[in-house]
């Protein structure tokens, strides 16, 4: 009886423990990574409408020529593909995005300057930026308020200078470093970086922006569960083990 009661508790416990191991979570997995030191644009993608206010894929130096970036881009949609995704729950995207020279934030006169981003075709955030003294909604989205710089890492650090005669001339960038995730199973994906820049008559070297630092990363799938094991089977009983007949033996002659 003890010998079957331990085969029966080693069987719940691993019915228990066996699927719960199995689905924990498997670490994400980088599938792109670029910081943009060697040029690379693969995978990148933008159309060209205004030739005064965009530029092509292009990998360029910053200001100070300390850094090399994706950019800068003008008014308009830089867009990355990527494809042969292997099986996969969910993907997580981490850039810098740095927003070079007068953005204007939520400004009704010279705003608002905003970034819509997406993964495929679901719009995961859209915010107003700003470098001036006009207030911004990152990190939330607009039209939210908030100081301008809000969540930015970096500020005047890659040496883009804005000149505006008798106004300003100086420094003027910020580097946000954002990160999103979401579910998503299907063997491609889409990122696109979606800018409004809305300052009347300016050219892109009053406002624009750039890119660095991407990385994309994905959740594996967790294996299927293994079935459980059927239960132990308890050993038939011996002959020798069955219980003595209530009947009396019989008398002599009987």
């Amino acid at each position: 009886m003890r010998e079957l009661y331990r085969n029966i508790v080693g069987w719940l416990w691993g019915c228990c423990v066996v699927p719960l191991a199995a689905l924990a979570q498997p670490p994400a997995v980088t599938i792109y990574k670029n910081d943009f030191t060697t040029g690379d644009t693969a995978n990148w993608h933008t159309t060209i409408v205004d030739p005064e206010w965009q530029r092509r894929v292009r990998v360029g130096f910053t200001g100070n020529a300390a850094e090399r970036v994706l950019g800068d881009f003008g008014d308009q949609r830089v867009t990355l593909r990527l494809g042969e995704l292997p099986p996969h729950d969910s993907i997580t995207i981490t850039f810098d995005f740095i927003t070079i020279r007068s953005w204007d934030g939520n400004s009704s006169l010279y705003g608002p300057d905003l970034l819509e981003f997406k993964v495929d075709d679901t719009l995961l955030f859209r915010s107003s930026f700003s470098n001036t003294s006009y207030r911004q909604s990152f990190p939330s989205g607009y039209p939210a308020s908030h100081p301008a710089r809000t969540g930015a890492i970096a500020f005047n650090s890659l040496g883009y200078i804005w000149r505006a005669p008798g106004l300003f001339i100086g420094p003027m960038d910020a580097t946000y470093r954002i990160t999103r995730t979401v579910l998503h199973t299907a063997p491609t994906v889409r990122f696109g970086f979606n800018v409004f820049l809305d300052d009347p008559g300016q050219d892109i070297t009053n406002e624009s922006w750039a890119l660095d630092n991407v990385s994309v990363s994905i959740t594996p799938q967790p294996p299927l569960p293994e079935p459980p094991q059927s239960p132990p089977q308890p050993a038939p009983k011996s002959p020798s083990s069955q219980p003595p007949s209530s009947q009396p033996p019989p008398g002599p002659g009987g």
